[in-house]
């Protein structure tokens, strides 16, 4: 019986959603994959650093003696202090469970066993070694020194000089975070007065609106009753969108959850009725609505209503998105995080492909060409935050070569139509083939070879496509001689594992069964915003506020376009050197809790 079913249409799926969710994620998640050398001669400095990333790796082994017995967040302090080297995950034998659990970012109280396996991102297996080498007295009098001072900067409310490496006060960084709590609330704003309106749109209901805080699971069944309520009007069309009730649920039907690639339900499928309609303990949990919706409700005629939307440019007839959807649904995100998806077509779903996709809430569609400018604009382009294109090869007409035809002439179309994108937006366009990246740099007025290394093109860096090509023989391949990578991947990109896509948290503290008050201390890969006291600071500064202040586990960075450098896109900086400088525009690549933000703390 196989451990690991995976396709990789259906894998592009969950990583062209984590580019929705995380910016760059496509990258960060890709380059770990592959195992390449790093270039000879850099043309422009921008790609020194991110090739220093890219060419990290997934290794997992077992711990040394010196890191046995360690909490979590100090044996990931001393080995990237010590060895450069991220330690983000274990794989653990659970109690009462056949395999072991990837766990990502472990609970602080995590302590690493004698049997577990560290997962570990680093350049070389001589990284690892260096790891294996520590010494059980220096990690020991390492920690003790670590600790020593920063209990000595925490009994100072303000101290007289920058500290190096070590964080700041928590009284000290309080009464800083005050002077700068209000600018921070500004830039939430918007999103403030969009739950506003909904709120008094949906006064007479008022009492269903507490899931956001109340949102209860049945230990072994289904969801409370505590929704959440959303109701948008379309002024062009003159009519009402329904009201859309939802909350945590698992999902209806196994078939359903066997879609998702749920090896729970994989391991089973012998035995597993697959019509059978009652819900399944192992299915997945997301948000689901109360009641399908129909079409007819979901098909809108004007994006007026939505700002911040999804936009997914399809070429053909909806299809092959249930996992798209599902990811963008995850139990990892809080109900005021799920954004609005449109998806633009020329005909709209068959009934079977909307039967799967009926209960998600916010998902809407639009007929129309997404190769004809009117079209983009009536679907809200210049109002979406992200611009999803999708290339299938069945897509293909009489008059088109490549299947990716459609994709490009798309992108360049949005190049035109998004020359004053709105802030923070991104576009994201999926590639069949790898070679027809070249073709993305038209618009640059960059000359551009016939063979291309896509690894060090601005798109791919920047997380702006993603390609299949890329994917199909690493997958085949990994599988076979690294399995656990794999599984790390699909942890990563928020694929149910074989517990039914129970986090961290419950699995330590609930066993078997779901708490809903714990989702709030799981960790998933998130891009927060460089908090001000790390700006200007070193990365290991960086890493050591973060780890043992908050919890919280660095992986990288995005940086943004600097004349300088010469990146006229944003680039993925994975792993950073510890001295590598903090930039004001920098963003952090975190295994975080859901929500999780540096000034609430």
């Amino acid at each position: 019986m196989a451990k690991e079913i995976i396709c990789v249409r259906e894998f592009k799926q969950y990583l062209l959603a984590m580019n929705c969710r995380c910016r760059g994620a496509s990258t960060l998640l890709t380059n770990l994959l592959h195992q390449r050398r790093p270039m000879d001669i850099y043309h422009e400095s921008w790609q020194a650093q991110y090739d220093d990333g890219s060419c990290n790796e997934i290794y997992m082994d077992k711990p040394p003696a010196a890191l046995i017995g360690l909490a979590f967040k100090e044996a990931a302090w001393i080995v990237y202090i010590e060895c450069q080297v991220i330690l983000f995950g274990v794989k653990t034998r659970l109690l009462n469970c056949e395999h072991r659990e990837i766990l990502l970012n472990p609970e602080s109280n995590y302590i690493i066993k004698e049997d577990d396996l560290c997962v570990y991102m680093c350049e070389s297996p001589r990284e690892i070694d260096d790891v294996n080498a520590l010494n059980y007295t220096f990690v020991r009098n390492k920690l003790e020194i670590m600790k020593a001072r920063r209990r000595h900067y925490a009994s100072k409310s303000k101290p007289d000089f920058p500290m190096p490496t070590a964080s700041r006060s928590s009284s000290f960084r309080n009464e800083l975070l005050q002077s700068i709590r209000n600018s921070s609330k500004l830039q939430n704003l918007q999103e403030q007065q969009q739950q506003q309106l909904e709120t008094e749109e949906a006064a007479p209901l008022q009492q269903l609106q507490q899931a956001q805080s109340n949102t209860t699971l049945h230990p072994s069944g289904p969801p409370s009753p505590t929704k959440l309520l959303r109701r948008s009007t379309s002024n062009e069309s003159n009519r009402s969108i329904p009201r859309q009730i939802f909350s945590l649920a698992r999902l209806p039907t196994p078939r359903l959850a066997l879609l998702t690639g749920s090896r729970k339900l994989i391991s089973r499928l012998g035995q597993l009725g697959l019509d059978h309609t009652d819900q399944d303990e192992s299915s997945p949990l997301c948000f689901l609505l109360e009641t399908p919706a129909t079409l007819e409700e979901l098909t809108i005629q004007s994006t007026d209503f939505l700002n911040g939307h999804i936009l997914v440019c399809m070429h053909h007839k909806v299809s092959n998105i249930f996992k798209f959807i599902y990811n963008l649904r995850s139990p990892q995100l809080k109900p005021n995080e799920l954004q609005d998806i449109v998806f633009l077509c020329t005909s709209l779903p068959t009934d079977k492909t909307f039967e799967r996709v009926s209960r998600f809430p916010k998902v809407y569609f639009m007929l129309g060409d997404c190769q004809h400018p009117e079209d983009l604009i009536k679907a809200g382009v210049m109002r979406a935050k992200q611009v999803v294109v999708m290339s299938e090869r069945e897509c293909l007409d009489q008059y088109q070569r490549s299947s990716d035809s459609p994709a490009i002439m798309t992108s360049h179309l949005l190049d035109l139509l998004l020359k004053d994108k709105p802030h923070d937006a991104s576009r994201i366009v999926n590639l069949v083939e790898k070679s027809n990246i070249r073709f993305m740099h038209l618009l640059q007025g960059k000359d551009v070879a016939e063979e291309v290394d896509v690894f060090y093109t601005p798109a791919y860096a920047a997380g702006n496509v993603v390609v299949d090509g890329l994917l199909s023989n690493v997958l085949l391949s990994q599988t076979y001689y690294k399995p656990d990578i794999v599984s790390v991947i699909k942890a990563l990109c928020g694929m149910p594992g074989p517990l039914y896509d129970k986090d961290t948290a419950h699995i330590l503290m609930c066993g078997t069964h779901v708490r809903s008050k714990l989702f709030s201390h799981s960790r998933h890969l998130m891009l927060v915003v460089m908090p001000p006291l790390l700006i200007d600071k070193c990365f290991s500064f960086l890493f050591e506020n973060l780890v043992m202040d908050h919890d919280v586990l660095p992986l990288g960075i995005l940086r943004a376009p600097d004349e300088h450098m010469g990146n006229e896109l944003s680039f993925v900086y994975t792993n950073p050197v510890s001295s590598l400088i903090m930039r004001r525009s920098d963003k952090i690549y975190v295994l975080a809790s859901p929500g999780w933000n540096y000034f609430s703390q």
